[in-house]
């Protein structure tokens, strides 16, 4: 082995390192070649630079890229085979470098980080939202309806949800223009489906839109009714469930739908229980993370971004980053203090990193503990606020008479 723990005091392990001096030469001899890759001495051919030139030229440089390469190389297995966490603290390291031809041995001292025992994750309160499937498929039946929904004309005057064909004159030719438009969608703009009930067929009205602050009155225009037309909804039959979906009987159509319904919900369902148990074991354990382990997650997510970054922007991915790390080590330590071991074929079914699979596995398995151990409860029915619109900066008004501009 490699390396050999001569020490565990507290959190503190020191550990010696030893390395062959023929694994030393070979380190030396691979620098040697990446530095003079691209390196042009006049007399030399590229790549054939004798060894005492760059000893003399780049003697450093050689030096303390091996050494980081013989650390490296001799470190990972430590990491790989122990289940460390380190400090922010530096570690203490023998200020001993590699010598060409001799075997390299020196010791470094490391600093472990100790999670807090966890507490609090027994028990934990979950309160489930009530769920109606059946509810569910008739709201998602309307939402496939609607999608196949005809308008028939009507002798009638124009109410919610009719289609109202409109004539205007264009503002840069002599013809005018045609606007369908479904009372309650608003895609005229806020205020003009307002001005729509109650007209029929060659009613006109005038309107123009209106911003607050502005001086300067917009003209308004003549609107013309051409047309009113009645939504008419498919039946729910057979026919539509061919049409919709492909389905050979409206029963077939419902049980597809119920069965996405209810594939989607017990997604959802997992992920809020995952929430909620994250974020009170979050609130149950606060302390503070190791900054680099911090640091480093908070580099990931910002070079993930596309958008440049702001000061806010990287406070925000920095708190992110600091919860993501506190539920890592805590899940973590939950998984040690319960015992939670990882079997060979599970570590051979994930594959990659030994150490980064096993805390995967472990804290899966200690969050599917806290899970299991979880008290859950209905939560109580409270009414949804109506969803507040957001203010436009303008609207339609009804204009009943305009006066005529007088030339100047």
């Amino acid at each position: 082995m490699a390396y050999k723990i001569t020490s565990e005091e507290s959190n503190r392990r020191t550990v010696s390192f030893h390395m062959t001096a023929e694994r030393v030469n070979t380190l030396f001899r691979e620098v040697r070649r990446e530095i003079q890759k691209d390196l042009v001495v006049p007399g030399f051919r590229k790549g054939k630079i004798p060894s005492s030139i760059l000893n003399r030229r780049f003697g450093n440089l050689i030096l303390s890229e091996v050494a980081e390469k013989a650390h490296r190389e001799l470190s990972d297995p430590l990491f790989e085979e122990n289940d460390w966490i380190l400090s922010d603290t530096d570690p203490e390291l023998d200020p001993v470098l590699p010598v060409e031809g001799n075997d390299y041995d020196y010791t470094v001292t490391y600093t472990l980080f100790e999670t807090p025992p966890p507490s609090d994750y027994n028990g934990v309160s979950i309160k489930v939202p009530e769920f109606d499937g059946e509810k569910a498929l008739e709201e998602a039946l309307d939402e496939i309806r609607n999608r196949f929904v005809s308008f028939d004309p009507v002798e009638r005057a124009a109410t919610e949800g009719d289609l109202v064909v409109l004539e205007y004159p264009s503002r840069d030719s002599s013809e005018c223009r045609r606007a369908a438009v479904v009372i309650g969608r608003e895609n005229m703009g806020p205020g003009f489906d307002e001005l729509l009930p109650g007209l029929s067929a060659g009613d006109g009205f005038k309107a123009r839109m209106e911003f607050p602050g502005v001086e300067e009155i917009p003209k308004a225009t003549d609107f013309r009714v051409i047309e009113v037309r009645e939504p008419k909804l498919p039946e729910l039959n057979d026919e539509f469930a061919r049409t919709a979906g492909g389905f050979e009987t409206m029963e077939e159509l419902r049980e597809k739908l119920m069965e996405n319904i209810s594939t989607r919900h017990a997604a959802e369902l997992k992920a809020f229980r995952e929430s909620v148990v994250i974020d009170s074991l979050l609130s149950s354990n606060v302390f503070q993370p190791p900054s680099f382990m911090v640091n480093n997650l908070a580099k990931d997510y910002m070079q993930r971004l596309e958008e440049e970054a702001t000061p806010e922007t990287e406070n925000s991915v920095r708190e992110l980053a600091e919860r993501k790390v506190r539920e890592f080590l805590i899940l973590r330590q939950i998984a040690i203090q319960e015992n939670l071991g990882v079997t060979p074929e599970e570590l051979a079914s994930e594959g990659g990193s030994v150490s980064s699979a096993t805390d995967r596995i472990r804290n899966e398995k200690a969050l599917e503990l806290v899970l299991s151990k979880a008290v859950e409860t209905p939560a109580e029915h409270t009414p949804e606020p109506d969803a507040k619109k957001e203010e436009a900066s303008w609207r339609w008004t009804a204009v009943e008479d305009e006066p005529e501009k007088e030339d100047s």
